[in-house]
């Protein structure tokens, strides 16, 4: 059962519309200026050393740990090999289709 229907309604509307705006100019507030004091003197000082308490020597600190692991590039030889597999059994199967 299909049942299609149009409303269609008269209704008189009234719109009120109320505007206003006034122009002008705010009064802008100077800030008064502070006394002087007396001057503000700036003296470079040496730099600090760093020096970092540790157990280390420096000869042990130019090394870095072995923890990575070629597991990783592993995965990635995996994933192209299985790709390009896929890729070429794409490319065989549409060969064959247009001979």
């Amino acid at each position: 059962m299909k049942l299609e229907a149009t409303i269609v309604t008269d209704e008189r509307q009234t719109v009120v519309e109320l505007s206003k705006s006034n122009v002008g100019q705010a009064a802008v507030p100077t800030p008064e200026t502070p006394a002087l004091l007396g001057a503000l003197l700036i003296q470079q000082t040496e730099p600090e050393t760093d020096e970092v308490a540790s157990n280390l020597t420096t000869e042990e600190v130019d090394r870095l740990p072995n923890t990575a692991s070629s597991l990783p590039l592993v995965g990635l030889l995996g994933l192209l090999g299985i790709g390009s597999a896929l890729g070429l059994g794409a490319v065989r199967r549409r060969v064959l289709v247009k001979t």
